[in-house]
Order: C-alpha cells, then structure tokens, then sequence
C-alpha cells in the first residue's frame, strides 16, 4: 500500500502524521540547523523550506543536465 501511493509506511500507520518520521542525518552541524529552524514561527520555516527546496531542485537539473551530457557524449 506505501509503494502504491509512494509513502512511507509510518505516514500510513500515523495517519498521515510525518512527525513520528525520523530521518538519519550525518552531519552533526546540519542537524543543530535543523533542529533550531524547527524553533521558528511557521511563516520563517516555511521560507526556509522553500529555500532549501530551490535548491535540491536546482542539484537534480544539474545532475540530470550533466547525465545528458554525458551520454550525448558517448553516443
């Protein structure tokens, strides 16, 4: 049912609830980040999840630019 709709199996069991999610995070810096933007008003993580979100979007073009390049390269 999770891999049909693409969800974890704790968003299932907690009704949606992604709170009770835990994801490992190595860098040790990162995670005091994280853990203080959780702290802000709503309207500041929200800018931040947006920010944060531009540029994970823009890595996967670059990533899927530069795969395309190599591969019209191999050709």
């Amino acid at each position: 049912m999770a891999e049909f709709f693409n969800v974890s199996l704790d968003y299932i069991a907690f009704d949606g609830r992604e709170e009770k999610t835990i994801a490992p995070i190595a860098d040790r810096e990162l995670m005091q980040v994280v853990q203080e933007i959780d702290q802000l008003p709503p309207e500041d993580r929200d800018t931040i999840k947006a920010v944060l979100n531009t540029f994970i979007i823009k890595n996967r073009f670059q990533r899927l630019a530069s795969a395309t390049q190599k591969q019209t390269a191999a050709n």
